[in-house]
């Protein structure tokens, strides 16, 4: 009977809401207009060049072989910790570094070319899609808690929560999956095809991205207008939440950059606001989970599994941020930290950039690195104590 009663009212829901979203647009035009170009800014001062190095480079390791060649040094390791093939080591890796979606866009690119199961993906998605150590220290930690040291705290405490959510979901699914190898699957095309398409399609890519910013950023400027976000606060304030704390997190869990850079205008304990970025820059909110849907769907993968491990991560990263914060000295992020101040005045777009294209060229290199002189001295030497110790 309830199931009966609700059905109506959920079918109506997205009727209601392009009503409102229609009579927000006329209503309220021009403020609608101001959003979007403050949404245009972000998108070319911070999302575009953080991005496309990484959109690149990462298309890049997929077509050429890459991944699958470097996920020989890693199958070990990566199917013994989170039960997944050696190919998906290089896709967590440009997730961490690349920032979102590259690790979401790379999985899938890996599903598709058949270097992974449906489960195996799936598994890999719930902890491969995270935020990019470029938004984290320049934006988090510089830019909005003014120290690098909090930056750095706040990138620490994501990739341990992620590396946690890697180890819970290494028992989703049955316990013998069907298992591609990367050595036998590995397709490869030439570099200047492989180039060619990967520049196209990293500008698909960001022109998703930036389009689901600009609408969420939209949205969110309705809805401030429309008095709906302040009924939401007055309810949460209700329950003791302070409305300038609040506002930033409801802002975020529709798009974080929108509700990362709220926090900087938020006043209280330095652990709760550091914890409510980390949950937010983990979490991801809606922009950026519709910019992943945007591969799962033309991929067919499930999206539950996705969901969560964001929120998983997103849970574990506020935690251990939390407890580490509570041993920061109160000036981390009211007096610049402990290492140097900045503003958001100093972030230029080619700053960003460069900082990108430089964790590609690092990462690149690490890739190198298992061929050649230095991977028979270093790498070679060192997988090799790790399968006696596993024997022994």
């Amino acid at each position: 009977m309830k199931k009966n009663l609700l059905s109506p009212l959920l079918s109506i829901l997205p009727d209601v809401g392009l009503c409102l979203f229609a009579y927000g647009l006329l209503r309220y035009g021009r403020e609608a207009s101001e959003s979007l170009r403050q949404g245009l800014s972000l998108c070319a001062q911070v999302l575009i060049p953080s991005l496309f190095p990484f959109f690149v480079f990462s298309g890049l390791m997929v077509r050429t072989g890459a991944a699958a060649k470097c996920g020989r040094l890693l199958e070990k390791p990566v199917k013994v910790l989170f039960r997944l093939p050696g190919v998906c080591a290089p896709v967590f890796a440009l997730g961490l570094l690349g920032g979102y979606p590259v690790g979401a866009k790379t999985a899938c690119a890996l599903y598709e070319q058949k270097l992974c199961s449906r489960e195996e993906t799936q598994r890999l998605l719930a902890f491969c899609n995270n935020c990019g150590p470029a938004f984290i220290l320049g934006v988090a930690g510089l830019a909005v808690f003014h120290s690098l040291q909090a930056g750095l705290v706040l990138w620490g405490c994501h990739v341990a929560a992620s590396l946690c959510t890697g180890l819970i979901f290494r028992f989703y699914g049955s316990s013998s999956p069907r298992r591609l190898s990367p050595l036998s699957s590995e397709k490869s095309m030439p570099f200047s095809h492989a180039l060619v398409e990967s520049v196209t399609s990293s500008m698909s890519s960001l022109l998703n991205v930036c389009a689901f910013v600009l609408f969420f950023g939209l949205c969110i400027g309705l809805l401030e207008q429309m008095g709906i976000t302040g009924f939401l606060l007055s309810l949460l304030e209700r329950l003791g939440v302070s409305q300038d704390f609040a506002a930033p997190v409801l802002s975020g869990c529709l798009e974080m950059t929108t509700g990362i850079w709220g926090l900087s205008e938020v006043t209280g304990a330095l652990p709760l606001r550091l914890s409510a970025a980390a949950f937010l820059l983990a979490f991801g909110g809606l922009s950026v989970h519709f910019q992943s849907l945007s591969f799962l769907t033309s991929s067919g993968l499930s999206a539950v599994p996705y969901f969560l491990g964001k929120m998983t991560h997103g849970v574990l990263s506020a935690l251990f941020t939390y407890f580490i914060a509570l041993r920061l000295p109160a000036q981390t992020a009211a007096a610049g930290g402990l290492l140097f101040q900045t503003g958001p005045a100093s972030l230029s777009p080619l700053s960003i950039f460069l900082f990108s294209s430089l964790l590609c060229l690092i990462l690149w290199f690490l890739t190198r690195l298992g061929k050649g002189k230095w991977g028979k001295t270093i790498v070679t030497p060192l997988i090799s104590r790790y399968n006696r110790k596993k024997t022994g």
